[in-house]
């Protein structure tokens, strides 16, 4: 049977790279064609791999020396400590540069992207705008300049932008752009090509879904959430995206049923005329946004006709962008090599091996724990390469445990997930063991997030952003009059939002970022070794505070005379103690895991999950061990 699915969790690597190849156009080359470097025929520069005067790109470096499948990870520093003295101050200023600049010119460019895509939401959209020539283009128009491309535009493109531009003349953003700010832009607008088409692959299946469960809902209101669950799943949504649909044995429906539920999906249906997956999503994104505008007009038509008084109706769907939302806040910019040699003025260097030893001139690598820079070259021997980009602004499973072993060898921490509490701990074994745990709001209060909030929000009540933002018109809507009020809202206010969302809110996002690095580390430190919260020997300034105890306990026994009296005593947890030569277990439950995004009001979630990616990260250091008991 085939199953039609677009889910972000059913992405195998040889789904991943069917996805991949869709994206690509094959170029046959033909045999007739003359190279410009080395005369040869086959190919037309030394960029192709046929040339013997080719040199090898950053990808095909890294392939050679760790494998196609190799692993990125990033390392996040403060701007002045990764820095050499000699460039700080000028690479500073021509950062701030250029993230000003991709940020005026990428708001304005959304601005009116967004509202062509909900012009023509009931038609195709045209496949360029989730490339990343179309997005520098459309800088241009905002820059009010001369389109270099004109091809990578639609035909009526240009008339809707004269239009839009006669209603809102704020809309151009006139700059001339420093050597290096162009390159940081075109760096941009390849993150936001892929932005917008991530926000049609990878929603697309939870957003019809959702509708179809409403639908489904709205249809027999007396059925229990999990069959209609599956009925949308096996069902609603196959039939809908034209795959195998079948009906659900487990769930007894009458053909009458069954025929209202079909009709009620046809309406969605007929905007679609092929099989959906996701290499034809991946393909054409802009070709299922009309099922977005229509899924998102019939929400707003049942918020229109909603009653707060009828307790009858189900609650209203929650509405959605069809286009992500632009943003006042300060971009990172990406620092390539093209980018890097224009902001110190010196000369583009070829070959990978060149462009490493640019970059360590100008960053110390030190502070990313590399002594010398051969531990970076491309030698065959290295298993860590540099990826020659700045961006500024697994594992085992034990089985067999006795529990004999589990006494001498290891020191048993058994794991309750909970949400009020990210983990409340019983360690050791028997009726004597200590309990550890750490609750949702101390975990909030590590990351410095609470604190910050609180600061942002006295900012906004002070600098008057708070009535802005809460008189902020809605984007959820597939209405281009609805959109133009949001534009020309935005427009109005954007000086104020752009000085308050400055250079200063991107120190205090990379100090919560900071917070939130510190935090999951703190909790597995309370986890395993006790940290100052149980063990008193960690705290600071402990002589003192034992002291101070030691004589209120004197002045006590002077004043009082105690009378003991034998009772029944209720089970408390044993103070801290801990044996450094026991391996510590951490066992888990699997109660609370995947849902992290399941909200419940009045609590917070979504940190369960980051202590499991803690602990993970935490087992490759071979610290301790872990088992996690699945529930049956």
């Amino acid at each position: 049977m085939m199953v039609i699915g677009a889910s972000k969790k059913r992405q195998t690597s040889a789904i991943k790279n069917v996805k991949r190849e869709a994206k690509r156009q094959k170029v046959i080359a033909d045999p007739n064609v003359r190279c410009i470097n080395c005369k040869g025929t086959g190919h037309k520069t030394s960029r192709s791999p046929d040339c013997p005067r080719h040199i090898l790109s950053k990808l095909e470096v890294m392939n050679q020396n760790l494998g196609t499948g190799f692993q990125s990870f990033t390392r996040k520093l403060p701007f002045g400590t990764c820095v050499k003295e000699r460039y700080r101050s000028v690479l500073k200023d021509r950062i701030l540069s250029a993230s000003e600049d991709v940020r005026q010119l990428l708001f304005r460019a959304q601005m009116f992207v967004n509202y062509f895509i909900i012009l023509h939401s009931n038609e195709n959209i045209p496949g360029c705008i989730y490339r990343q020539p179309f997005w520098y283009s459309i800088c241009q128009l905002v820059n009010n300049r001369r389109v270099t491309n004109s091809n990578v535009l639609p035909p009526s493109m240009l008339d809707d932008w004269n239009n839009f531009r006669r209603q809102h003349p704020t809309i151009l953003y006139k700059v001339d752009l420093a050597s290096g700010n162009s390159q940081c832009l075109s760096e941009a607008c390849v993150q936001v090509s892929v932005t917008y088409s991530n926000a049609v692959v990878k929603t697309f299946e939870q957003r019809v879904m959702s509708y179809l469960y409403y639908l489904v809902q709205n249809i027999y209101m007396s059925m229990k959430p999990d069959q209609v669950k599956l009925i949308v799943k096996e069902y609603c949504y196959q039939y809908v995206c034209r795959g195998e649909p079948k009906w659900p044995a487990s769930v007894a429906l009458s053909d009458d049923l069954k025929l209202r539920i079909r009709n009620g999906c046809d309406s969605l249906r007929n905007h679609t005329t092929e099989s959906i997956s996701l290499k034809s999503l991946s393909v054409s994104p802009g070709n299922y946004i009309h099922c977005f505008s229509y899924i998102l007009s019939a929400y707003e038509e049942e918020h229109g006709n909603h009653s707060p008084f009828d307790v009858r109706r189900l609650p209203l769907p929650r509405s959605f962008s069809i286009s992500p939302k632009p943003s006042c806040r300060c971009r990172f910019v990406n620092v390539s090599i093209n980018a890097l040699a224009c902001f110190v003025k010196e000369s583009l260097p070829r070959g990978y091996e060149n462009q490493l030893q640019m970059f360590h001139r100008v960053f110390d690598f030190t502070k990313l724990r590399f002594k010398d820079i051969s531990q970076l070259r491309a030698d065959g021997e290295n298993t860590v390469l540099f990826n020659n980009l700045v961006r500024s602004d697994g594992f085992a499973t034990l089985e067999d445990f006795t529990y004999e072993e589990v006494e001498g060898v290891y020191r048993p921490a058994f794991i309750d997930p909970r949400r009020k509490a990210v983990f409340t701990a019983a360690v050791g074994l028997g009726d004597d063991n200590q309990i550890r745990r750490c609750s949702t709001k101390e975990y909030y209060d590590l990351t410095g997030s609470t604190k910050y909030s609180i600061k942002l929000q006295r900012l906004k009540d002070e600098r008057g952003i708070t009535p802005i933002e809460t008189d902020m018109p809605t984007t959820k809507t597939c209405q281009a009059t609805v959109y133009l009020t949001y534009t020309t809202y935005m427009l109005l206010h954007r000086h104020t939002l752009f000085d308050f969302y400055g250079f200063q809110r991107a120190k205090d996002r990379f100090f919560l970022y900071q917070g939130r690095q510190k935090a999951s580390q703190t909790m597995v430190n309370m986890l395993v070794n006790g940290s100052s919260n149980y063990d008193r020997k960690q705290r600071n300034r402990h002589r003192k505070k034992r002291k101070r105890r030691f004589m209120r306990r004197q002045n006590k026994n002077k004043k009082k005379i105690h009378i003991t009296t034998i009772a029944k005593r209720k089970w408390k947890p044993s103070k801290f103690q801990q044996d450094k030569a026991k391996i510590p277990l951490i066992v888990f439950g699997a109660g609370m895991f995947g849902k992290d995004l399941v909200k419940l009001k009045g609590n917070q979630c979504g940190v369960t999950g980051i202590l499991w990616r803690a602990l993970k990260n935490e087992k490759k250091k071979e610290i301790f061990w872990w088992l996690q008991l699945m529930n049956s």
